[in-house]
C-alpha cells in the first residue's frame, strides 16, 4: 500500500512539474521573434558577447533596469521570442551612461563587472554624407562633447570644419546617437568588424 501511494505521489508530482513547463513553453511559440534593427537593440554593458550564452544565462529578473540611473534598460516582450523578458538597450531613445550599476547588480554571468575602458557594446559609425559638419552645413559637435570617454573614443578631424572621427577606444555606449540633432541619425551603433565609416555601394 505505501509503494502504491508513493508511486502515485511521484506520478502527480511529476504531472504538475510537466503541467508548470506549458506557460513558459506556449510564452515561447505565442511570442515569436520580431527581426528588427540591431543597432537598436543593444545588449547592456558587461554582456556576454555570444548572444545565446546570454540568453541562456538571464534569469529575467529585471533587477538591472530598476538598477539603471538613466532608464535606458528595456526587456524584450511579445516580439522577443527565446529572447523573451532579456534586457537591451535602444540608444535612439537612451542610451548608457557607463556607470556599471547593472552589472554590480546582475545575479547571474550574463553581465560581468568590468572597468568601463573594457565595455564592448559596439562601436560607432558615422555616416559622412548625412554629418552636418561633413557635408558643410555647420559646426555640430554633439557627439564629441556628449562622449563619457573623451579623445579616446571620439575626437575631430579639422580642416576648415570639426568633422567627428571615433576611435579604436569606442565602446558602443551611444550617447552619441541619443545627442546627435540630425533627423536622419548619421551616426549608430554596429558591430566593430562593420568599421566607424558608414560604406554605401554605388
Amino acid at each position: 500500500m505505501l509503494r502504491r501511494n508513493f508511486i502515485q505521489q511521484i506520478v502527480f508530482s511529476t504531472g504538475v512539474l510537466m503541467a508548470s513547463t506549458l506557460p513558459y513553453g506556449f510564452s515561447r511559440l505565442l511570442a515569436p521573434e520580431v527581426k528588427a534593427d540591431p543597432s537598436r537593440q543593444l545588449r547592456p554593458p558587461g554582456a556576454l558577447k555570444n548572444d545565446q550564452a546570454f540568453i541562456e544565462a538571464c534569469i529575467g529578473c529585471g533587477l538591472c533596469g530598476e538598477a539603471c540611473p538613466p532608464k535606458c534598460i528595456k526587456f524584450y516582450q511579445r516580439d522577443g521570442g527565446s529572447k523573451h523578458n532579456t534586457p537591451y538597450i535602444n540608444p535612439e531613445e537612451k542610451a548608457c551612461i557607463l556607470c556599471n550599476k547593472c552589472m554590480e547588480v546582475c545575479p547571474t554571468k550574463s553581465l560581468t563587472l568590468i572597468p568601463r575602458e573594457n565595455i564592448d557594446m559596439g562601436i560607432s559609425q558615422i555616416d559622412r554624407l548625412a554629418c552636418y559638419p561633413w557635408v558643410d552645413r555647420g559646426i555640430c559637435g554633439a557627439c564629441v562633447s556628449i562622449c563619457p570617454l573623451g579623445e579616446h573614443a571620439i575626437g575631430f578631424e579639422m580642416w576648415g570644419q570639426y568633422r567627428p572621427t571615433v576611435k579604436s577606444g569606442c565602446v558602443g555606449c551611444g550617447l552619441c546617437v541619443e545627442v546627435c540633432p540630425h533627423p536622419s541619425l548619421p551616426i549608430r551603433i554596429v558591430e566593430r568588424s562593420q568599421g566607424t565609416v558608414m560604406r554605401h555601394q554605388i
